[in-house]
Parts: C-alpha cells; structure tokens; sequence
C-alpha cells in the first residue's frame, strides 16, 4: 500500500512580490508522522527578495531563518528520506517551484535526483471556470 504525504513550502515572499526562495518545509503523511525543517538561506539566494508582507503570514523573521535554520544540503537529504516510499502531494505550483528550488544541487546530484522524485503528483487549485452542466 503507497503512503501518502503532504509537502507545503512557505518562502521569502509572495509570487507577485518578486522572486522567492524557500524558507520552510513541511511533510506530513496521511495517518503518520509530520515533520517541518526551516531552511537558512543559500548564499545564491542573496539577491532574492523578502517581504514584510510574507513575514506577517508565515511569521518567520530573515534572523530567524539565518540563526535557526539548516543548510538546504542537509533539508533535502532528510526530506528525501522522510518522503522516501510515499506519493506525495502539493496544493500549489509554487511548492513546485519551492522544491525545485532546493533540489538543483549540482554538488548533490545523486540526492537531488532522489528528491526530485518524490513530488510524484500535484493536486493544484484550478482557476479555470468549470464546465457549464450539460443539457
């Protein structure tokens, strides 16, 4: 029987306020155990943005993240193994675009492509208008 889990991202900023880097992850299986990892932010990431307004939703501080969080190596080798043998789910494109964020490591290519493999499936929020009943 699959396990299935949920993986949600919180980051730096919002889509339409510039580009965001992960800050936060959490993994929970359904019926099983959670776990959240704060990510500190990876030097590449130096120039992207953060903003006030994000703060207040997630209320995670810029010295917060870089006094108490891991080093995104070492997230996405315990995510990937936390994941490991589940299907796993996403309610957003930009968790998507989160994880891929974190798991383009050339100096951990064998754990990046493990990683990559995990988000086997996206239940994304449609905004398209549904179909009109039928006659």
């Amino acid at each position: 029987m699959t396990r299935i889990a949920v993986i949600d991202f919180e980051a730096s900023c919002l889509p339409d306020a510039g580009m965001s880097f992960p800050i936060e992850v959490a993994l929970a299986e359904v019926d099983g155990p959670s776990r959240v990892w704060l990510i500190k932010p990876h030097p590449r990431w130096r120039y992207w943005d953060w903003t006030e307004e994000a703060e207040r939703l997630h209320g995670l501080s810029l010295d917060t993240i870089e006094r108490d969080g891991m080093p995104v190596e070492d997230v996405l080798e315990e995510l990937a193994r936390a994941a490991e043998g589940c299907s796993v789910f996403a309610d957003s494109e930009l968790d998507a675009f989160l994880q891929e964020t974190i798991a383009i490591r050339p100096s951990r290519s064998a754990i990046s492509a493990r990683y990559s493999s995990i988000l086997v499936s996206r239940a994304t929020r449609s905004t398209a208008p549904k179909p009109a009943p039928g006659p």
